[in-house]
């Protein structure tokens, strides 16, 4: 997936999450690649995201390219018994905020 700014390409190999630099300005270059970090996480319904269509990729990259959200697998087998839903969240995150 591509990082916000344009110029770097994040993907995963294997248990891999890897960056690569990309320049457009005269064609297109690849730099060398460096690994982000190296842990278990899911798959999802198809490895490469979108390629199934919308909704398939379970990782994301913030918009400022500094964090990513994914999916860790469980080292259970126990399925959630509970679910929490947060209504107004987006009040509670401005409150929060305005307190600081």
């Amino acid at each position: 997936m591509w990082a916000y700014n344009g110029r770097e390409l994040f993907y995963r190999n294997g248990d891999q999450m890897l960056a690569v630099p990309v320049s457009t300005r005269s064609g297109s270059t690849a730099g060398k690649p460096r690994v982000l970090w190296k842990a278990h996480y899911n798959a999802g319904l198809n490895s490469m995201c979108g390629a199934a269509g919308p909704g398939t990729c379970n990782h994301d990259i913030s918009g400022d390219d500094q964090r990513f959200l994914m999916v860790q697998e469980s080292d259970t087998d126990v399925p959630a018994t509970e679910i929490r839903v947060v209504l107004n969240w987006s009040e509670e995150v401005k409150k929060l905020v305005a307190a600081r």
